[in-house]
């Protein structure tokens, strides 16, 4: 993990305010379904500062949105899913900063090194997207719903894929924008 420093902890801090304000604004909030945006701030981490800082800003996002605005019961099961949320988006997200490569390495007609690698970062972003959706959304967060309203598992799975459906292309479109943009900028962030 990227050791803490002040800037680092001041963003964190901005970021979670986003987090609990997006979580307070959903737009669509239903017993079992719920369409938010607080994804964003949780991939702002993960592309910035790594899985560890991104999961514990999923979990601190999601205590301090149940603290602050309630929206029925607290279960801790919820807190689990927003930090593996946090630790699958920095796992696939995050990149850490290459060095300058050998001198050894051929150039090719003058174009520099760092053009001449295959960007995986569409295939990184829908494995990241996609992976959340199966594992959190559709699977843990189906799950607590079960434990939570004492309904069963595979009929509330059945209605949890309209909003793995309408949130797949949004968050798709949302980090695609996101990736590029904050690398840009990352080494006048961080």
């Amino acid at each position: 993990m990227k050791r803490l420093n002040v800037r680092m902890l001041a963003y964190l801090g901005l970021l979670a305010a986003m987090g609990v304000v997006l979580a307070a604004l959903r737009p669509v909030n239903l017993w079992n379904l719920r369409i938010s945006f607080t994804f964003i701030p949780i991939a702002v981490a993960a592309i910035l500062f790594g899985p560890m800082p991104a999961a514990l800003l999923g979990a601190l996002i999601d205590v301090l949105g149940a603290l602050l605005f309630p929206s029925g019961v607290f279960f801790p099961g919820y807190t689990l899913t927003a930090f593996v949320h946090g630790l699958i988006y920095g796992l696939f997200l995050y990149q850490k900063r290459r060095k300058a490569a050998p001198p050894t390495l051929p150039e090719v007609e003058g174009v520099p090194r760092r053009f001449l690698r295959k960007s995986d970062d569409p295939l990184r972003i829908l494995a990241a997207v996609l992976l959340y959706l199966i594992v959190c959304s559709l699977g843990l967060n189906t799950l607590w719903i079960s434990i939570t309203s004492g309904s069963p598992y595979l009929p509330l799975l059945s209605t949890r894929l309209v909003q793995a459906a309408v949130m797949t292309p949004v968050q798709l479109a949302v980090i695609g924008i996101l990736v590029p943009t904050l690398r840009r900028l990352r080494g006048k962030l961080t």
